[in-house]
């Protein structure tokens, strides 16, 4: 679930890394009620700035992820992050069983 794949995230941006902040962020609410879960990676000596929400399915774990080289490149592009997050629908619940 979640849990297990943001725990396996954390452990391969600090084996890669090993200087990198990774930190929970505020959850971000969906029009379901739901809330997804975020965390922040930040290294400066590499330039990276993501921000990635996890959104936890009945079958898988979807990743949505904000990438940028600067913090100002970063912080211009988190208010489509959480509005691309905040639309996400999962098309799964919506298929016929037979697609499955």
């Amino acid at each position: 679930g979640t849990e297990e794949i943001m725990a396996n995230d954390g452990t391969q941006y600090r084996g890669a890394k090993p200087k990198v902040e990774v930190r929970e962020e505020q959850p971000i609410l969906l029009s379901t009620g739901e809330q997804v879960k975020v965390r922040s990676v930040r290294e400066e000596l590499h330039s990276l700035h993501e921000a990635v929400a996890y959104l936890d399915q009945p079958r898988t774990v979807t990743t949505i992820v904000l990438r940028g080289n600067s913090d100002e490149e970063f912080a211009k592009g988190r208010p489509f992050f959480e509005a691309l997050v905040k639309s996400y629908r999962n098309l799964d619940n919506s298929m016929p069983a037979a697609m499955h």
